[in-house]
């Protein structure tokens, strides 16, 4: 338990270090949640959506066309491997906290 709180500790830590936001980011739990039940999610919609694997920059960032802009012409070249495929991916942007926190509070009794 030391261990874990130590941890998660120095991530918090990081968390602020990076973003200037205070708590602790979940990424990884979260998302779990959200497959696990989707009604975790409060706040969806549908978009294209890239995993930047190139760019020094935003290498493993994911890319959401969130305004919905990949089909203007001069989007088109840097979205042509999306638009091609034509798949979407629904997006979850908010969650309820609270049923995150009682699946995850589930998960370790």
């Amino acid at each position: 338990a030391r261990f874990a709180i130590e941890c998660n500790g120095r991530a918090q830590e990081a968390y602020f270090t990076q973003s200037g936001q205070s708590g602790l980011s979940l990424a990884d739990p979260t998302a779990m949640a959200v497959a696990l039940d989707r009604n975790i999610g409060t706040s969806w919609s549908r978009h294209l959506v890239e995993v930047e694997c190139a760019s020094e920059l935003t290498r493993g960032m994911t890319i959401v066309d969130r305004l919905n802009v990949a089909h203007d012409a001069s989007n088109r070249a840097t979205w042509n491997r999306a638009l091609d495929v034509g798949v979407t991916t629904d997006v979850c942007w908010t969650l309820d906290s609270a049923g995150f926190k009682a699946m995850m509070l589930r998960a370790l009794a």
